[in-house]
């Protein structure tokens, strides 16, 4: 049996430069395209839960110099924009409460959906150590590879022996995987 890696044409997700080239049975955990890759930057509670600007806008540029971020995903603070949240200048980069909401106004799917290592549920009280995911957000990343979207999340380790994600993976033939 073939997997056929592309979307069909038909598809809002299709887009002939796709990378879709990994296996579930064969992760590389540090992918990161060579050029930049549009993503979608899941990072709920971090505008109003993480203390520092500074230390704010030196995740944003990080996500910036890796990705074509096309927007933020954070429910808390839905319709604002990120310059306006850090600057109070509007940059054009929208923050956006869910996935759906993000999708349907990227136009076409990103090739990634990085999940943020500041969400406030992967950070335990004042320390850097990470929690485990929840079962909400266990399920978000199993819709987001059913998009056939790649996830880039630190906790790549761990999702890459669970079952239900591996399933996802290989149906889509995504990958989940960890950052630079």
């Amino acid at each position: 049996m073939s997997i056929n890696n592309t979307p069909q044409k038909t598809s809002i997700f299709f887009d002939e430069s796709s990378i879709y080239a990994s296996t579930a049975k064969k992760i590389d955990p540090e992918v990161i395209p060579e050029e930049k890759a549009r993503a979608i930057i899941y990072s709920e509670g971090f505008f109003s839960q993480m203390d520092g600007k500074e230390m704010k806008i030196s995740m944003l540029n990080t996500y910036e110099k890796n990705y074509k971020v096309i927007s933020y995903i954070d429910s808390e603070e839905a319709g604002a924009d990120v310059g306006k949240l850090l600057f109070k200048e509007a940059s054009g980069m929208p923050v956006f409460r869910d996935l759906g909401t993000a999708l349907a106004q990227a136009g076409r799917a990103p090739k990634y959906f990085v999940f943020s290592d500041y969400t406030e549920s992967c950070l335990k009280p004042g320390s850097t150590e990470r929690n485990e995911l929840t079962e909400k957000e266990k399920r978000l990343i199993i819709r987001v590879l059913e998009y056939g979207i790649n996830v880039v999340i630190g906790l790549h380790e761990s999702l890459n022996k669970d079952e239900q994600i591996i399933a996802a993976c290989a149906k889509k033939n995504v990958v989940v995987c960890g950052n630079k």
